[in-house]
């Protein structure tokens, strides 16, 4: 009578009649790597196989690599990026000292040439100067919020030079924003 050496079954993605069916991904890989190195004939799926550790280790290891491409893909599609922005330029603010000088808009204004989104600046809002630039007077608006959107949000002022719109500061990024054409505003002071 023959003796019939050990056998192992792998603990990974085959049969392992000792757990009662298909196994789950565990960590016998050394366990498993010990065993055939003793010796000990590897069966999957009821063949003998001399490159089963091999074989385990490849599969753990493109199970692994591939998890994390798809993370990473998952990761940079799911992130907010900036696609796309307004462009300023940096400029120096002048702090006027006269802050009683503002003025009051006559009509709606819409402003399509600005970065992005749209913006209409309403009828009797008023607009205070609160500094200058080289580029002209900057006003604040006193009630109403004007921001410039694209994929961030900034907080924006007029800069008016001769009673036309020519651009933006952007108070936190000090910063302007020049329109591609200037606006006539309908002024009434």
């Amino acid at each position: 009578m023959a003796i019939q050496p050990e056998v192992v079954y792998p603990k990974y993605f085959g049969y392992n009649p000792q757990m009662g069916g298909i196994s789950e991904p565990g960590s016998s890989m050394n366990k498993l790597s010990a065993q055939c190195g003793q010796g000990k004939e590897v069966y999957m799926n009821g063949k003998k196989n001399n490159h089963s550790v091999f074989r385990f280790i490849w599969e753990e290891l493109m199970f692994r690599l591939s998890t994390c491409i798809l993370l990473y893909i998952l990761l940079i599609y799911g992130c907010a990026f900036d696609i796309a922005h307004v462009k300023y330029q940096p400029v120096q603010l002048v702090s006027q000292q006269d802050t009683n000088k503002f003025f009051v808009l006559k009509d709606n204004v819409s402003i399509t040439s600005a970065s992005c989104y749209d913006r209409t600046l309403r009828k009797g809002t008023k607009w205070r100067i609160v500094g200058s630039t080289n580029e002209g007077n900057v006003y604040k608006p006193l009630d109403q919020v004007l921001t410039l959107e694209c994929s961030n949000v900034h907080e924006a002022y007029l800069v008016v030079l001769d009673s036309h719109l020519v651009g933006f500061y952007l108070p936190v990024e000090k910063g302007f924003v020049k329109l591609s054409e200037r606006i006539l505003l309908p002024l009434e002071k």
